[in-house]
């Protein structure tokens, strides 16, 4: 992982922005030694298909840990609805874990221009300061 590469290599005290969408697990220690190390910036990129199931049918989904694979059918609404809610979850909990390491954080859409997001990002360390 990046992060734990980062933290391993990097010695010295550093301003260091993650660029991610925090969609993988096993980050969160790797993440919290590095923001007591350096001073991080994170950006969430995503793409706002990502927050919704789309109604496809039967979708096969593998995780990525262990690998298991299962069918889970995306016409029906409740599937999509807790799909949604698990993916806002996440995102809260990434959220959480940034702003309790003090990490200073922006999130970008794919279908948005980042200029605002980023301009926002450096107002907002820019204060801190």
């Amino acid at each position: 992982m990046a992060l734990r590469y980062f933290n391993n290599m990097i010695k010295k005290r550093c301003i260091a922005f993650v660029i991610s969408d925090f969609m993988s697990v096993g980050y969160e220690d790797a993440i919290k030694v590095a923001s007591k190390k350096h001073d991080l910036a994170a950006i969430r990129v995503f793409d706002p298909r990502e927050a919704e199931m789309p109604n496809v049918g039967l979708v096969r989904f593998v995780d990525a840990e262990t690998g298991e694979a299962s069918l889970l059918d995306s016409s029906q609404p409740n599937v999509r609805r807790d799909y949604h809610l698990w993916w806002k979850q996440a995102q809260g909990q990434t959220s959480e874990l940034l702003n309790k390491c003090g990490i200073d954080h922006a999130t970008f859409r794919t279908d948005l221009p980042y200029v605002q997001p980023l301009i926002n990002l450096f107002k907002k360390r820019e204060r801190k300061r």
